[in-house]
């Protein structure tokens, strides 16, 4: 079946269907027709762009975007990146190809585009010479992992051309930081936009985040009345900014206590940044390699070089898959060596296509520790964000982990809702055979 006809067969699908006497797989169906449909549409309007642009060249019409923008009703910048996915069809062919066969989603398309129009020229061709084995993996990724597998990529090429370029962004997105306050007239809430680099970012949320455990903690031993996360969050800013730690924790028994409290006893925020050996020795960042924060945000490795030289470095070692072997102690809560080691494997919640970050999530007892007595042990533990832990708490949904960390998520009525590794810092798969 060629693509017009599979698209004609999907369009058919849609027209004689009534959605609402579908049932779970009946509507799976339907959306998947929706996808080849739109990609058709996609892949026609790449074609109408550039028939658009020859026009504007000849002087017989507008420019594309202006004129996506007046027929399609899309905003301008939806046009903008409308626009531009003619352009990358036109530099990596094999997008256009795989859009045109509704094999990839146009948001596949994008972040290629993205990543592509970040680079310098050089780079760009470099980056382009892969289209083939980024299309591969677009087939088998969701748009966010496959974002994260063309920023790699994209990363890698320009720091074989460039040692420098990733400290060079950094110090531009320092440079580039800036804080912003207005009043919204409609509620009369008070906004702060808070714009800094991934590492200063790292250092400020670890802050927040232990402020809020602290003060949970708090509010449950005094049995107060709980508050829900976001006020937990917007309490421990104003703590942290108006220097009225609420509540430490700063036990003179507690070595770590010690070690990250300054003289006032004031707990100082500690940031974990994973890095695999290979990088912190040659500061080069290889396809595969891992340098960033617990929440996956990618550092320059020359940076955390030059941190790695007073920081407190806690190996952990893994297995072929990226499972931590080292399974720390058993208490009712995860240890921070626990934690660490749960945050090497783990960017963030490990419920399939969250995207809360680690340092927003709860340690999870898969097998409960009061009803099932579950241990806290490593094998038995998974980061999950607050709405992700009522859906199994409360919700009654089912989760299962077994020795290869694949989770089984099944829903209240006992069918699968997925079933997958929750590993989500195993290395790339982008190959660099060129």
């Amino acid at each position: 079946m060629n693509s017009t006809t599979a698209a004609g067969a999907a369009w058919c699908a849609l027209s004689t269907t009534d959605p609402s006497d579908l049932d779970r797989d009946g509507i799976a169906d339907f959306l998947r027709s929706i996808s080849a449909v739109r990609a058709a549409c996609d892949a026609a309007e790449v074609l109408a762009v550039r028939r658009t642009r020859e026009l504007s060249a000849a002087g017989h019409s507008g420019p594309a975007e202006n004129v996506l923008a007046d027929h399609t009703g899309r905003s301008s910048r939806s046009a903008r990146d409308a626009a531009a996915r003619e352009e990358a069809c036109q530099l990596m062919p094999a997008f256009e190809s795989a859009l045109t066969h509704g094999q990839i989603s146009a948001g596949h398309l994008d972040v290629a585009a993205a990543a592509h129009a970040r680079l310098t020229d050089d780079v760009a061709e470099q980056f382009a010479a892969f289209a083939d084995d980024l299309v591969a993996r677009s087939q088998q990724l969701g748009v966010d992992a496959f974002d994260r597998e063309c920023r790699d990529l994209a990363r890698h090429l320009a720091t074989m051309n460039d040692r420098n370029a990733e400290v060079d962004e950094l110090e531009r997105q320092r440079a580039a930081s800036s804080v912003k306050r207005w009043v919204d007239r409609g509620t009369g809430m008070c906004n702060t936009l808070i714009s800094l680099d991934p590492l200063r970012d790292a250092t400020m949320w670890k802050a927040i985040n232990q402020q809020v455990g602290r003060e949970r903690a708090r509010r449950l031993s005094d049995g107060q009345q709980p508050l829900t996360f976001a006020a937990l969050q917007a309490r421990a800013v104003v703590d942290i900014v108006t220097r009225r730690p609420a509540h430490t924790d700063c036990s003179a028994s507690d070595p770590d206590a010690r070690r990250t409290t300054n003289a006032s006893g004031i707990r100082l925020p500690e940031i974990s940044i994973l890095c695999d050996l290979d990088t912190l020795v040659t500061g080069i960042r290889s396809t595969g390699a891992i340098c960033e924060t617990d929440d996956g945000v990618e550092l320059p490795p020359d940076v955390v070089r030059r941190m790695a030289c007073d920081a407190h470095i806690i190996p952990i070692v893994l297995g072929t898959n990226g499972e931590v072997l080292d399974q720390g102690r058993r208490e009712r809560t995860a240890t921070p060596a626990q934690r660490n080691a749960l945050a090497a494997m783990h960017r963030g919640c490990a419920f399939p296509g969250c995207t809360v970050g680690f340092s927003d999530c709860r340690i999870h007892h898969v097998r409960w520790w009061w009803e099932h007595n579950g241990p806290t042990d490593i094998d038995n533990l998974l980061p999950v964000c607050e709405k992700h832990h009522h859906v199994v708490h409360e919700g009654r949904w089912g989760l299962t982990l077994d020795s290869e960390r694949t989770a089984t998520w099944t829903r209240p009525d006992g069918s699968v809702h997925h079933r997958g590794t929750t590993i989500d810092r195993r290395p790339r798969h982008v190959p660099l055979r060129r």
